[in-house]
């Protein structure tokens, strides 16, 4: 009987030039985790090109669908990825015109302080603009340049909330803890924590590592933060054959998680989980699982 390897084909990929630049590249870059040097101008939706004019249908994007990858070989221009930093498809007609407004010009020539300095359009923008997409329930913004970022100061904005609910309302931080802080001491630096789960990945800031669970090539040789990790349900497909054993698997998720939040040797002041993980894998969890975090939380 023929061997899945006697079925296997292997074709080298023809690309000198793309070679060439690299060898170029690694003076003054680390190309090492390099796949190809991109002609930009003549990829278009799905398909990237590279310098020697081969096509390939660009599916690097744990996030995106094979269906819609596949239409790059369409006229239609479609979703990009580069792990969700061409969303919309290479040289995408749509956001190449707004980049000519007034406001993208804008936008790029003063590039300001918001926290400090927003510009007298930017609560038009908040409203007319983000919260057309942000999530029910939520009403206020604060923006971040990669998701990375956001996690970070998300994570910031519980320990001082967790803190601010400790000291209490209005009173201020005392001498002690604004001097210790410097010396990254007790009490102005206190043990906090974030809980995350098994094979999730959050970025690859140092508190975001700190949570992430996925592949060791992100953490290793990077100090971490003592947090607890708890275990994401590991369902039983198909669904409708296992309903008995994956509620038990979330019964026994949802107790841990309490587990933690209860005997860890400091405070969890947040919990940080993806609706369904890719990076860790296809991992998907049901509602009812995100409902109980919720409710516990």
């Amino acid at each position: 009987m023929p061997t899945a390897a006697q079925h296997s084909v292997v074709t080298e990929v023809s690309r000198p030039l793309s070679k060439a630049a690299l060898r170029k590249l690694d003076d003054s870059f680390d190309s090492r985790t390099v796949h190809f040097v991109v002609d930009y101008e003549k990829s278009e939706g799905n398909c990237i090109v590279d310098v020697d004019g081969n096509r390939f249908l660009d599916v690097y994007n744990p996030f995106q669908c094979v269906h819609r990858a596949m239409q790059c070989w369409s006229d239609r221009i479609d979703l990009g990825a580069q792990i969700a930093s061409v969303p919309v498809g290479y040289n995408n007609p749509a956001p190449i015109e707004a980049a000519k407004s007034h406001d993208m010009i804008s936008a790029l020539g003063n590039r300001p302080a918001i926290g400090n300095f927003p510009a007298s359009t930017w609560h038009n923008i908040i409203v007319n603009g983000f919260f057309r997409v942000h999530p029910r329930g939520l009403n206020r913004i604060f923006t971040a340049q990669s998701g990375s970022e956001a996690n970070e100061l998300a994570f910031k904005a519980a320990m001082m909330l967790y803190r601010r609910k400790k000291r209490g309302e209005g009173i201020e931080r005392t001498d002690e803890e604004i001097s210790s802080c410097l010396d990254n001491a007790k009490p102005g630096s206190p043990d906090l924590s974030v809980l995350s789960f098994t094979n999730s990945f959050h970025g690859r800031g140092f508190g975001s590592l700190s949570t992430a669970r996925s592949k060791a090539v992100h953490k290793l040789d990077i100090p971490s933060f003592n947090w607890p990790k708890a275990s994401f349900p590991a369902l039983k497909y198909a669904l409708e054959k296992f309903i008995r054993e994956n509620a038990s698997e979330e019964k026994w998720c949802l107790d841990e998680v309490e587990r933690l939040i209860r005997s860890w040797h400091c405070p969890v002041v947040a919990l940080i989980i993806e609706p369904i993980q890719s990076e860790g894998g296809d991992n998907h969890a049901p509602h009812s699982f995100f409902q109980g975090l919720r409710d516990m939380t």
